[in-house]
């Protein structure tokens, strides 16, 4: 009875280390993202993503907090754009090029942003690809070492 709640406990304890971990990549995609809003490249957007993902132990894990952490900068730096660098304007315009009618300026800001998500998650499956990787190998050299 007792190995019961020992185990119990330990189990307990993982899942709130996972939980820190997962606040832990939030909190660190978004810093690098803000610091990757000084670059003016979009495309770096990823890297933050990856980051977060080799820190947490589930795929969905590193995914969601790749997301919300690239999401959740791309809204503000959106909304500052949109009030201080006439930024509709320029969407607006752009959006008349593809859909041929002026007013589709919100629609293309919805766009950037699901691009922005997407990038995320994509840079938190790769994260994730990789910590399985390098885990996988670690134990192969630990279990060759063992022989």
């Amino acid at each position: 009875m007792l190995k019961n709640r020992t185990h119990s406990k330990i189990l307990s304890e993982e899942k709130v280390i996972e939980k820190r971990l997962f606040i832990i990549s939030i909190v660190i995609s978004i810093l690098l993202q803000i610091l990757g809003l000084f670059i003016y490249i979009w495309q770096y957007s990823i890297l933050p993503g990856i980051i977060a993902g080799l820190i947490n132990k589930k795929a969905s894990r590193s995914i969601i907090a790749s997301a919300i952490g690239v999401l959740s900068v791309w809204i503000p730096y959106m909304l500052f754009a949109f009030t201080s660098k006439n930024t509709f304007l320029t969407l607006d315009y752009f959006a008349t090029l593809i859909f041929g009618e002026l007013g589709y300026g919100p629609v293309l800001l919805i766009v950037i942003l699901c691009l922005g998500t997407i990038l995320g998650a994509l840079g938190g499956a790769i994260g994730y690809g990789t910590h399985n990787l390098l885990c996988l190998k670690q134990s192969n050299e630990s279990k060759i070492q063992i022989q």
